[in-house]
């Protein structure tokens, strides 16, 4: 089941690492960010090391449609889902041996501190901010799956 999950999106991306169109349904910026979310998450647990490219495609779009000010745009939802996603993404992902390169973690953290709630801005390490957006990441994620 799963090989046939990965293969959706392997072959649903785009050349420029958008996975948007992936999913059915929402907004496909949402889509591309929650689809991150699952193949960071796979690429994790160290059983799909052939998620790498893709994965790195995909988190490259991700820092590539960031705003100076952090954030990644506005749509229905919010911008801050997005962005939770987003760090959630980065943030596993930098665990992981990529790097914050040109500081889009930190920049995401720091718009997140001022558009959600004040655990952000009252934790003190970018350790305790992750685990913070890593939580509030998997109560979006239930929520959409569900």
């Amino acid at each position: 089941r799963i090989a046939a999950f990965l293969d959706l999106f392997i072959k649903g991306q785009k050349e420029n690492g958008f996975l948007g169109d992936v999913l059915s349904g929402g907004e496909k910026t949402y889509n591309h960010s929650m689809s991150v979310l699952i193949l960071v998450k796979l690429y994790e647990s160290g059983n799909y090391p052939e998620l790498f490219t893709p994965l790195d495609a995909a988190l490259c779009y991700i820092r590539d449609n960031q705003t100076e000010r952090g954030s990644w745009g506005e749509d229905y939802r919010g911008s801050s889902q997005i962005g939770i996603l987003n760090v959630a993404a980065l943030g596993i992902a930098q665990n992981l041996g990529w790097s914050d390169m040109s500081g889009h973690l930190r920049r995401g953290l720091r718009c997140l501190e001022y558009s959600t709630n004040s655990r952000l801005r009252e934790a003190s390490t970018i350790a305790e901010k992750l685990a913070i957006v890593q939580e509030l990441g998997k109560i979006i994620y239930c929520s959409y799956s569900s």
